[in-house]
């Protein structure tokens, strides 16, 4: 099951209420596989996932119906009703986390695949970080798993300790906490960690992980007044 179909479904049946049924259709399927689920339910409008882009591509199987497309890449032409995450706040309120007086270094660890939302989220968290005179270290190699975990192992080794990290996503973290954990790097003595998204999948990987979701809500509730940090 994905992880935006957990994360979005049980939100949009709060917000339409018992007057509405909704159906959570498996994610990433392709445009014919779309048509056959709009022409079973007949749906009044549809909410669309597209930060993977493939949906975008049934476009026009769905032009008959109300759309909103969630998180679409902003490089997509055509006009579009949508709704986008504020990739760079993601990134500032991350190192606004992470800053910590006894740390001078910091790094970002970007997705395998540095789609667009990776890179606004680094390059916010990047500039946040300098512009308080750290250091920033970057980590973007691709390739294949077993290539990407051995070079970022490399990385991980070389960067001046204690260092502070954030990453693209909740799987970046986790994958970056096994690397660590792989290389003897000790948690948060030399590595302080931070993902984002809290996709229960990674929620296993130890007590020193942050979930900034969980900031970020807790800044919505509070507006800025709480400064604690679930683990």
């Amino acid at each position: 099951v994905d992880f935006y179909r957990k994360v979005h479904g049980p939100g949009i049946r709060r917000r339409l209420g018992d007057d509405w049924r909704v159906r959570i259709a498996d994610c990433n399927p392709d445009s014919h596989e779309i048509a056959q689920q709009l022409k079973f339910w007949e749906p009044a409008g549809c909410i669309v996932m597209a930060a993977r882009g493939r949906a975008l591509t049934a476009r026009k199987v769905l032009a008959r119906y109300p759309t909103v497309f969630l998180d679409r890449t902003p490089f997509t032409k055509g006009n579009f009703l949508d709704v986008r995450q504020d990739y760079a706040a993601n990134g500032h309120l991350a190192a606004t986390e992470l800053l910590d007086p006894e740390i001078d270094n910091y790094a970002f660890v970007g997705h395998k695949d540095n789609p667009h939302w990776s890179q606004a989220r680094g390059q916010a968290f990047s500039r946040a970080i300098r512009s308080q005179g750290k250091r920033c270290h970057v980590f973007r190699e691709s390739g294949d798993a077993i290539d990407r975990f051995t070079l970022l192992g490399h990385w991980l080794s070389k960067l001046p300790k204690p260092v502070g990290i954030f990453t693209a996503n909740d799987t970046t973290a986790a994958e970056t906490h096994a690397v660590c954990t792989r290389i003897g790097l000790h948690m948060p003595d030399e590595v302080s960690l931070l993902g984002i998204d809290d996709e229960v999948s990674a929620h296993d990987i130890g007590a020193e992980r942050l979930h900034l979701e969980r900031r970020l809500a807790a800044l919505a509730r509070t507006g800025g007044a709480d400064r604690e940090i679930d683990d």
